[in-house]
């Protein structure tokens, strides 16, 4: 399964665990492929350092240990889809990566569902997910 996390849910998982942080290690334990795009960097790298004042070796001690083992994509055009134009990078680079899933806590990405083949949930209903990934 390909998965794409928003950054809010990147940024709820390294500040505070809980289930985000256990989406993550889903991923990581089945071996799913985390997808990611130089936007998500960006904007985890402008979140940590601006909003939560993290130093920058750690924003890059955390980012290398999150991506280490994902693969990134970076779409050639950003589709007007969502009703907040800043979430249509996190559609863009999940329709790149052909993934199965974003994984997001926004609320103007979640009402979509889903965009063609690849679903869009909150980080409790992944983690609920049957092995495998499986969708109906």
């Amino acid at each position: 399964m390909r998965v794409v996390i928003d950054t809010n849910v990147y940024i709820s998982a390294v500040l505070f665990g809980g289930i985000p942080d256990q989406a993550l290690e889903i991923i990581d334990k089945h071996r799913y492929l985390l997808c990611y795009s130089d936007f998500i960097i960006s904007e985890l790298r402008r979140t940590l350092g601006e909003k939560f004042s993290w130093e920058n070796w750690r924003i890059e001690e955390t980012l290398d240990y999150l991506f280490a083992d994902a693969k990134k994509f970076n779409p050639d055009f950003i589709p007007a889809i969502s009703r907040d134009p800043k979430d249509n990078p996190i559609i863009a680079c999940a329709m790149s990566a052909v993934a199965n899933v974003i994984v997001s806590g926004d609320k103007d990405l979640l009402v979509l569902k889903r965009h063609g083949t690849i679903r869009i949930i909150n980080p409790k209903n992944f983690v609920q997910l049957p092995l495998g990934g499986v969708y109906h």
